[in-house]
């Protein structure tokens, strides 16, 4: 499979539609065509995950009931080896290091390039 026509399935925390439309467009744009759930929560999440195999999770770290690290919590919890991709506006190494540590595949800080992202995709996801 190659970017032009991957379909990756994703889950997307990130409490606001119009980024999460933002991303979905962004990776469209670079060929991909997500399979994407939008989660805002650790229920959210769940509920993705119950709906059948999902290959990556791209959170946002900062949202206003849960962040990255529990993004990471739920995740891990379902599959030990789900690349999660952390996104953050905020340019802190002290704690790119602790949700590296965490498990997070990869810390991306905003604003991110769309070739960006979809190169840290198909790092975890066969595309």
């Amino acid at each position: 499979m190659t970017a032009a026509d991957a379909s990756p399935r994703l889950i997307v925390v990130e409490d606001s539609e119009l980024d999460y439309e933002l991303l979905i467009a962004m990776l469209m744009r670079e060929g991909l065509r997500p399979r994407a759930i939008r989660a805002e929560d650790e229920a959210g999440m769940r509920d993705a995950f119950a709906q059948g195999p999902v290959d990556a999770v791209i959170t946002d770290h900062n949202l206003p009931r849960f962040d990255s690290f529990a993004s990471l919590k739920v995740a891990k919890a379902v599959d030990p080896d789900i690349p999660v991709i952390v996104l953050t506006g905020k340019r802190d190494q002290q704690l790119s290091q602790q949700l590296m540590r965490s498990g997070a595949a990869q810390f991306l800080r905003k604003p991110i390039l769309a070739d960006e992202l979809v190169r840290e995709i198909g790092r975890f996801v066969k595309l």
